[in-house]
């Protein structure tokens, strides 16, 4: 009987394992399904998306074709103008031209603002001159500097060469009385 029942618990426990791999399907593929519902739900929120989006294009494209043959109406309107206003100022020219040939108080004026600009000139030659002089004056008042303070350097250097032989010398003597009174 032992054995009959330990058979008995090991057909079960296996049917049980099956029952749990059929429900973990049966769970999988409803996961699936509802995925799959969904996704056929965004789909159709995307193809109405895009012929909303079809509609709207086309209508811009109707305004903007609308739009873009009222500014070339617009644009030709605009040279025919532009054509008028060139032979009118062309027209104006001419006259401005003959009037100017025989304006001689507009040439004396010239002549005046010429000589008032070389004078000019000549005053700013002369700025400059002065100030290459003022630069040479400067670069000789630099050197003398430079050469006052070398010669003050070498004075200085004579002086401490000199110190430098007193305290030596002065420093041998107290070194040679030192060891005089050693010695004693």
């Amino acid at each position: 009987t032992h054995t009959h029942t330990h058979t008995h618990t090991m057909s079960f426990h296996r049917e049980q394992v099956m029952l749990d791999e059929l429900k973990e399907k049966m769970s999988t593929m409803t996961g699936e399904l509802e995925t799959s519902k969904t996704k056929e739900q965004e789909l159709q929120a995307l193809r109405k998306k895009e012929a909303q989006l079809i509609k709207t294009t086309r209508k811009r494209e109707g305004e903007r074709r609308r739009k873009e043959s009222e500014l070339t109406t617009e644009l030709t309107e605009l040279k025919k103008k532009e054509l008028e206003q060139r032979v009118t100022l062309g027209t104006k020219k001419c006259g401005l031209e003959a009037s100017l040939k025989n304006n001689a108080e507009l040439r004396k004026k010239e002549r005046q603002a010429e000589q008032k600009i070389s004078k000019m000139e000549e005053e700013i030659k002369d700025l400059n001159i002065s100030k290459a002089h003022l630069k040479m004056e400067h670069a000789t008042e630099v050197c003398k500097l430079k050469e006052q303070l070398e010669k003050s350097h070498c004075k200085w250097n004579a002086a401490l060469v000199e110190k430098e032989k007193e305290w030596k010398a002065s420093w041998r003597k107290r070194e040679s009385e030192l060891e005089t009174a050693l010695e004693q």
